[in-house]
């Protein structure tokens, strides 16, 4: 017949099924039906994304308190492989040359790397993404090292010339001073009358050094010499006597603030083997 011939007759021989359920869900009286839907399908998607870990959790938290104090990882790279002085503070290199990958945990990552599936359902996790990034950069620690000495260099060299500068007013003092010629002679004259007898007590100088030995030497009342430590005078409290006797008002002078003794004892401090291994 006529009905047999229409598309309702074959709609009905194919005999369709649908999800009354969503149905329900999606267009019943409660608006909210739709969200709730969109919310279970989201979180479907979100529980099915698996985070890789490789690292352990104190190293996982170290590396994601420094990102925090770091600007977006993406600015943080070109910033690097630019060398973008303007795009990070002195600090901020800093804390990345502190905890750039180690060899051992390179090793870790790169075989993660190839035994883990990263797709759309695994993912690295916040930290191991961090430092999947840094590894991308060509020469990463190499650039964050010259970074590094761009930004201290001008300390550093304003450090040792200070040092240096401590020595040479140093030696200039004991080469001009008369207070230091005063001193150093009564030294001599006193080091040449105790060793008379004795080839060194015809000595035309010493060895600064030999200046420590002025003060661990004392006598005794009774006059026989002792170690440092024991009762009695010391050959320096002696020279000092005598630099006061044959040269008054000199030794006050020599060592008041800012005079010549304390030139020569800022002098002293910097050593010359530290000088010229920071160099």
């Amino acid at each position: 017949d006529a009905e047999s011939n229409t598309v309702w007759a074959d709609i009905e021989r194919e005999d369709a099924h649908i999800d009354t359920a969503k149905l329900e869900v999606l267009f019943a009286d409660d608006p909210t039906g739709a969200r709730a839907l969109a919310q279970q399908v989201d979180n479907s998607r979100r529980t099915r994304v698996r985070k890789v870990q490789v690292l352990g959790n104190q190293r996982r938290r170290q590396i994601c308190v420094m990102m925090a104090r770091l600007p977006h990882p993406e600015v943080m790279r070109d910033a690097i492989q630019m060398l973008d002085f303007a795009q990070m503070t002195q600090e901020q290199v800093e804390l990345l040359l502190l905890n750039v990958p180690s060899h051992e945990e390179i090793q870790l990552l790169r075989h993660a790397e190839n035994e883990q599936v990263i797709d759309e359902n695994n993912v690295w996790d916040t930290a191991e993404e961090f430092q999947f990034l840094l590894l991308s950069i060509p020469h990463y620690k190499l650039r964050l090292q010259l970074w590094d000495f761009q930004n201290t260099f001008c300390e550093h060299f304003e450090d040792i010339a200070s040092r240096q500068r401590d020595i040479l007013r140093g030696c200039d003092c004991v080469l001009t001073s008369r207070g230091i010629r005063h001193l150093l002679g009564l030294v001599l004259v006193v080091g040449n009358y105790l060793n008379g007898g004795t080839s060194r007590g015809r000595a035309d100088g010493f060895a600064i050094d030999t200046l420590i030995q002025v003060r661990m030497l004392k006598t005794s009342v009774h006059g026989s010499t002792q170690a440092e430590g024991s009762g009695g005078v010391t050959l320096v409290d002696y020279l000092v006597q005598q630099m006061e006797a044959q040269y008054p008002c000199e030794m006050e002078e020599l060592f008041a603030p800012g005079k010549d003794g304390e030139k020569i004892r800022r002098a002293a401090r910097p050593k010359l083997e530290d000088i010229t291994e920071e160099i």
